[in-house]
């Protein structure tokens, strides 16, 4: 099998591109580096274009893919908020050039959506068919759910119009080691303020709930939809059907730093009204996987140990920090 990943040097893509070499498949990935890292795919046999996507996109030629996993995006709150035209630019064009791509090379395409599209939704868990709702258009965080939403349409037009092809897999918060924490993620950042001693900030009570999912485990999914024919022309949560409050989650880091390394820093409410580039009315993101299970087979376990230990390990490793056990 022959496979084109966008996004190929990110968090998720490079290790999607390392799971498909290891299952045999020939990988060519593309990628501007815009936060993706070359050391991210160190010792990854794979053809690395380092391009935007639509440029790279024609420096494959004539080549032919079975697949193209399309994951290059604006990832992080922090860099949504900032830049809204861009974003909203950069996914159009991108998407666009890919699905021209996929029609002229004969691949199907799985494109990694978000569970930021289910917007303020509060019935859960949260249905691929549910109806959604977002918040004020004056808010620069929802452009990033209306962008993705804009992607799985032109997707899912394209795959109706040529009798499948397009799968949309819906990410809810895919973490693990090499996940950035200067883009607004969670759990890497209240890892790393663990491990410096630093306040953890929980915003607002800390009550909202969140589920989160290996990225091994996104991974391995991703593979398993593209594999199966059952699942073109269709949208796919990936995730876990266990939650935990943030609150939860900051306790939880800070006492598995404090169990390892001998800090864990202290935690922090911070009132929404000096968090304004983050909405307040995201209580939940549940998924139910049970579309995943039924096309699949795959049905994640909760992993919450390996994913503290993994997150915390990988910021121990970037601050130059070693277990306590293990100084000498």
């Amino acid at each position: 099998m022959h496979a084109l990943v966008t996004g190929a040097a990110g968090f998720i893509g490079s290790q999607l591109c390392r799971s498909l070499i290891e299952r045999g498949w020939k990988v060519v990935g593309i990628d501007n580096l815009s936060s993706g890292t070359l050391d991210n795919l160190a010792a990854v046999p794979l053809t690395f274009v380092q391009a935007d996507v639509a440029a790279g996109l024609d420096q494959c030629g004539a080549d032919r893919f079975d697949v193209i996993f399309h994951l290059a995006a604006r990832v992080g709150p922090t860099y949504v908020v900032h830049d809204r035209s861009g974003l909203l630019r950069e996914h159009a064009v991108n998407t666009l050039a890919v699905i021209s791509a996929a029609e002229r090379m004969g691949a199907r395409v799985v494109f990694t959506s978000s569970s930021e599209v289910y917007g303020c939704n509060t019935t859960t868990p949260f249905r691929e068919d549910d109806a959604l709702t977002l918040g004020a258009p004056s808010h620069p965080r929802w452009a990033y759910a209306a962008s993705k939403l804009w992607c799985e349409h032109a997707i899912l037009a394209w795959s109706e119009e040529r009798g499948g092809g397009g799968v949309i897999a819906r990410l809810f918060n895919t973490v693990g080691a090499r996940q950035s924490h200067t883009s607004g993620f969670v759990l890497p950042a209240f890892a790393r303020a663990a491990l410096m001693d630093e306040r953890l900030e929980v915003h607002g009570d800390g009550n909202q709930r969140r589920s989160f999912t290996h990225v091994d485990d996104s991974v391995r999914a991703l593979i398993a939809l593209a594999e199966c024919d059952r699942a073109a022309g269709m949208i796919v949560n990936v995730g876990t059907s266990e939650e935990k409050s943030i609150r939860q989650v900051a306790g939880d880091v800070s006492a598995h730093v404090a169990s390892r390394y001998g800090c864990g820093g202290r935690l922090d409410l911070v009132p929404w009204t000096r968090v304004p580039e983050r909405p307040s009315n995201m209580d939940v993101r549940l998924p139910d996987v049970s579309r995943l299970e039924a096309l699949t087979g795959i049905r994640f376990a909760d992993r919450w140990p390996d994913i503290l230990a993994d997150v915390c390990a990988w910021q121990a490793r970037l601050l130059g920090l070693v277990p306590t056990a293990e100084v000498a």
